[in-house]
C-alpha cells in the first residue's frame, strides 16, 4: 500500500512539475515578447514614430499583433487581432498593397533566407502609389516581428536620379551622333536606335512634313518585335497635321491611354519640318523631366537639320556662293557687336537731328542730308544682320523697288559681262512703295538662284530680262525671261522637284526647287512659262502691301507731352549723352547713369521722376531685370526700353519699346504716349 501511495505521489509531482514548467515557459516567452516590443518601440521613437509601424506576421503574412502606428502608416484603420491564434488575414490588413506584392509578403515571411533582406512593397490608393519597406527584427512563437518604414520619398528620389542619368546619357550620345554622322540618313537611324535603347521603346518613328502640301511621310522607323503597328494611328496623323496645335507651335504632345505615344516636333528655321513619334512600352513613361530633356534633344536635331539643309543649299550655289556666304559670315561674326553697331547708328542719327535744329537752312543742310541718307542705308544693313542672327526667318518689310535694284547691281558684278541683264520696274511699283514681308535675304536668295540658272542655261552669253509689276492691288509679279533653249512643257513639273536636272545642267538640281519652296513659304505662286524672248520665263507672284510715299518733311514735334524729370540708364556714353540732350532741350531734368546699380537710390531721392529710359543690354543687372525689380517694389513709373540687339521686350504694364537706331521725333512721340497712359 505504501508503495502504491509513493508511486502515485511521484506521478502527481511529475504532472505538477510539467504544468508549472509549461506555465513558467509561457510567461517567460510573453516577457521576452514584451521586451522585444519595447526595444522596437524605442527604435521607432529614435527614427521618428510618425513614419514607422510594427507588425507581427505569421508564415502566411497574416497579422498577429501590431502597434497603433501601423494604421497611420497604412492610411486606414487596421482591425486588432483578437489573439495570436486568430490573426487578421493578409488580404484584410494589407488590402491596399499591390496584388503582386501581397504574394511577395507571403514568400518573404515563409522563407528565412528572404527575410535577411528588407522587402519593399507598394501601396496603391487611386492614382497615388506609396512605398513601404519591411525589415525583419526577430521570430517568436507569436510570429515574425517586422518593422514597416515609409520610403516613398527615398524611392522617388532614386527614380528621379535614374531618369536624370538616363536622359543625360541619351542627350550626350545623340549629340555625338549628330556631330559625327556623315549623312542625315545615318544620323536619323542612329538617333532612333539610341532612343529605343535608352527609353525602352516599342518603336520610334521619324516623320517628315512636306513644306508645300503638309503631307506626312515616314522617313525611318525603329520597331521592336513587340510593336505590331506598321502604320501610325489616325488620331496621331490628325494631330500632326493640325496647323494650330501644340506641334506646330514647337511643343510636345502626349497621346495617352493604353497605347501611349509622345509626339516630338523638330523645327528647322523656325518651321515644323519633322516629327518624332515615340511609342512607350509602359504607361507614364513621359514624365515632365523626360519630356523637357527630349525637347532639348529635338532642338539639337533641328539645329543639325538646318546645318544639313544649309550644306545642300551651299552646294547648289557653287558658282555664286562666295559673296553670299561672305554676307552670311559677316552676320554671324558680328552677332556679339550688333548692340554696339545699332547704338553707334543711333548716336550719329541723334546728333545729326540735334545739329539740323541748330544750323537751320543753308549749304551745310545738304551735307547733313547726305550723312543722314548714309545712316538710313546703314540702318538697313543692321536690320539684315539682326534678321540673320534670328535665323533669317522673321519677316521684315522690304521695299521691293529699292531691294531689286540693289540685287541687280550685285548680280551684274557677279555675272559675266557677256550676259545682257536688264531690269524693268513698272512705275506703279515705285510710286506706291510696294512692301513685301519676307526674311531679309529671301528675295535676294530667290533672284540670285534664278539668275544663276539663266546664266548656266545660256552658257554665259545671251539676254536676261527681269521685270516687276502689279497684277492686282495686293499681288506683285516678278518675272525673269531669257533667250536660252528653255524647258519643254512636259519636263517643267519634274524639274522643280529636288535633285532633278536637265540634260545640259551642271548643278545639283536644287535651284528651282529651293526657289519654289521660298516663294510658296511667302504664300506666293511659282510657274515656269514660255518666254517671248524664246527661252524660259519664271513667273512669281507675291502678296504685298501698298503704302504711300513718305513725306520728306519730318513730322512736327509740337504737341508732345514732355516729362518733368527723366532717369536715363545707358552704358554707351555717346548714346547716353544724345538721350540726355534731347530731353534737356525741352527743359527736362535728366539723371543719367551707365548701369542700373543706383536706380532705386535715385528714385528715392527724386520721387518726382515721371519717366524711365532703360537700355536692355546693360552690364550687370540688365534693363529688364531692373524694371521687374522696380515693379515688384510697387514703383509704377512708365519705362521706355531700348536696345540695339535682338532681345524682345517683356510683358509688363506701362512700357514702350524702341529698337536702335530710331529717330529723335519717334523718341519724343513714344515718351509722350507713355506719359499719357493711365496708371495701372
Amino acid at each position: 500500500m505504501d508503495t502504491i501511495l509513493l508511486i502515485a505521489a511521484i506521478a502527481i509531482g511529475i504532472l505538477l512539475g510539467l504544468g508549472l514548467g509549461r506555465w513558467w515557459l509561457s510567461e517567460r516567452t510573453r516577457e521576452s515578447e514584451t521586451s522585444t516590443t519595447e526595444i522596437v518601440n524605442a527604435l521607432i521613437n529614435a527614427l521618428g514614430p510618425q513614419h514607422h509601424g510594427v507588425a507581427v506576421l505569421d508564415e502566411h503574412g497574416d497579422l498577429a499583433e501590431s502597434n497603433d502606428l501601423l494604421s497611420t502608416i497604412l492610411g486606414y484603420e487596421v482591425p486588432a487581432p483578437p489573439n495570436e491564434t486568430s490573426p487578421v488575414p493578409l488580404a484584410d490588413w494589407a488590402r491596399n498593397v499591390v496584388p503582386d506584392d501581397l504574394e511577395a509578403i507571403k514568400a518573404w515571411t515563409l522563407d528565412p533566407a528572404l527575410r535577411t533582406t528588407p522587402l519593399s512593397i507598394r501601396l496603391q490608393s487611386g492614382d497615388e502609389v506609396r512605398w513601404l519597406r519591411l525589415i525583419y527584427i526577430r521570430s517568436s512563437p507569436t510570429g515574425h516581428t517586422t518593422l514597416l518604414i515609409e520610403e516613398t520619398e527615398t524611392v522617388e528620389h532614386a527614380r528621379r536620379e535614374r531618369i536624370a542619368l538616363r536622359n543625360a546619357t541619351a542627350t550626350v550620345e545623340i549629340t555625338d551622333v549628330l556631330t559625327s554622322a556623315e549623312t542625315l540618313e545615318i544620323a536619323i537611324a542612329d538617333v532612333l536606335a539610341i532612343l529605343n535603347e535608352r527609353f525602352d521603346l516599342r518603336s520610334s518613328t521619324w516623320c517628315s512634313i512636306h513644306p508645300e502640301t503638309s503631307e506626312i511621310a515616314e522617313v525611318a522607323s525603329n520597331r521592336t518585335e513587340v510593336d505590331h503597328h506598321a502604320a501610325l494611328p489616325r488620331d496621331i496623323v490628325e494631330s500632326m497635321k493640325d496647323p494650330s496645335g501644340r506641334l506646330a507651335g514647337g511643343l510636345p504632345l502626349i497621346l495617352g491611354g493604353s497605347d501611349e505615344r509622345l509626339l516630338l516636333p523638330i523645327l528647322t528655321n523656325a518651321q515644323l519640318s519633322d516629327i518624332l513619334v515615340l511609342h512607350a512600352t509602359r504607361p507614364n513613361t513621359w514624365d515632365a523631366e523626360t519630356a523637357e530633356q527630349l525637347m532639348v534633344i529635338a532642338d539639337k536635331m533641328g539645329r543639325r537639320m538646318e546645318q544639313y539643309i544649309g550644306e545642300e543649299q551651299r552646294e547648289a550655289w557653287a558658282s555664286t556662293r562666295g559673296s553670299l556666304e561672305r554676307a552670311e559670315a559677316i552676320a554671324q561674326m558680328t552677332g556679339s557687336i550688333a548692340h554696339d553697331f545699332n547704338g553707334i547708328l543711333f548716336a550719329i542719327q541723334g546728333r545729326l537731328e540735334l545739329l539740323r535744329a541748330e544750323i537751320g537752312e543753308g549749304s551745310v543742310q545738304s551735307d547733313v542730308d547726305e550723312i543722314e541718307n548714309a545712316v538710313v542705308e546703314a540702318k538697313r544693313l543692321a536690320e539684315r544682320l539682326r534678321s540673320a542672327l534670328r535665323g533669317d526667318q522673321d519677316p521684315i518689310p522690304i521695299n521691293v523697288a529699292s531691294e531689286i535694284e540693289t540685287i541687280v547691281e550685285n548680280a551684274r558684278r557677279l555675272l559675266p559681262s557677256s550676259l545682257d541683264l536688264t531690269c524693268n520696274i513698272h512705275p506703279s511699283v515705285r510710286e506706291t512703295q510696294v512692301i513685301l514681308y519676307a526674311p531679309a535675304n529671301a528675295l535676294e536668295q530667290i533672284l540670285m538662284h534664278l539668275l544663276v540658272n539663266a546664266r548656266d542655261a545660256l552658257g554665259g552669253h545671251g539676254r536676261v530680262m527681269l521685270g516687276v509689276r502689279l497684277n492686282a492691288e495686293d499681288r506683285l509679279e516678278i518675272r525673269i525671261d531669257d533667250d536660252g533653249p528653255g524647258i519643254p512643257a512636259e519636263d517643267r513639273d519634274r524639274l522643280v522637284e529636288p535633285y532633278e536636272t536637265g540634260e545640259s545642267s551642271v548643278g545639283t538640281g536644287l535651284g528651282l526647287a529651293i526657289c519654289k519652296r521660298l516663294v510658296i513659304q511667302r504664300q506666293g505662286d511659282f510657274r515656269l512659262l514660255d518666254s517671248p524672248l524664246g527661252g524660259l520665263a519664271v513667273s512669281m507672284e507675291f502678296p504685298i502691301r501698298l503704302t504711300k510715299p513718305r513725306d520728306a518733311t519730318p513730322p512736327s514735334s509740337t504737341g508732345h507731352r514732355t516729362p518733368s524729370r527723366v532717369l536715363v540708364v545707358e552704358d554707351n556714353t555717346i548714346i547716353r549723352d544724345v538721350l540726355a540732350r534731347v530731353f534737356q532741350s525741352a527743359e527736362t531734368q535728366v539723371d543719367a547713369r551707365g548701369d542700373a546699380s543706383e536706380v532705386e537710390k535715385i528714385l528715392s531721392d527724386h520721387p518726382e521722376t515721371d519717366l524711365l529710359i532703360f537700355d536692355i543690354d546693360l552690364p550687370g543687372r540688365n534693363g529688364i531685370e531692373c524694371l521687374q525689380d522696380l515693379r515688384s517694389q510697387g514703383i509704377d513709373i512708365p519705362c521706355l526700353l531700348i536696345t540695339g540687339g535682338i532681345t524682345e521686350p517683356p510683358a509688363l504694364d506701362r512700357i514702350a519699346f524702341l529698337r536702335k537706331p530710331f529717330r529723335i521725333d519717334v523718341l519724343r512721340r513714344t515718351a509722350s504716349q507713355l506719359l499719357e497712359q493711365p496708371a495701372g
